[in-house]
């Protein structure tokens, strides 16, 4: 049976391609642009996160995976010197890279709403105009809140 034909991911388009060379490009620019120390709080997390999970990996080789030896020489992670083998790099590199985007994307996905600028949960004042539409022709059904209404 053949996949419906909606499924199957299309390549993606000449316009496409230059519209992510574009963008590349100007990220690329803007990093350039930044400071030394900008740059630095830029890369710092990936840095710190690539580094603590290479000295995971290499505790993990050296305990030749056994949990209980891991959990026993938990020290060593802060002890000694890093001793990386190829392995290590292989292994934390990548997953302090995507622990670090997974951070970002959960925090960008859990973010709340606010308004540039101003306090979380500020509310704006309005005044007779703004509350009009809201107010019942029968006023037994209104509510008293302020003094604008």
């Amino acid at each position: 049976m053949r996949p419906a034909a909606s499924k199957i991911p299309m390549p993606l388009g000449h316009g496409e391609r230059k519209q992510m060379k574009e963008k590349i490009q100007e990220k690329f620019k803007s990093f350039q642009e930044m400071g030394m120390w900008e740059k630095i709080a830029l890369l710092a997390p990936y840095a710190i996160l690539c580094l603590a999970c290479c000295r995971v990996a290499e505790l993990y080789r050296l305990c030749a995976g056994d949990l209980l030896k891991i959990i026993r020489n938990i020290t060593y992670l802060y002890k000694s010197p890093p001793h990386f083998a190829f392995i290590d790099l292989l292994i934390g590199i990548p997953t302090g890279y995507f622990l670090i985007c997974y951070i970002k994307w959960n925090n960008r996905l859990h973010a709340k709403k606010t308004r540039r600028g101003e306090e979380y949960g500020s509310a704006k004042w309005g005044n007779e105009k703004d509350i009009r539409p809201f107010i019942d022709p029968d006023p037994f059904y209104n509510i008293i809140l302020s003094k604008t209404e």
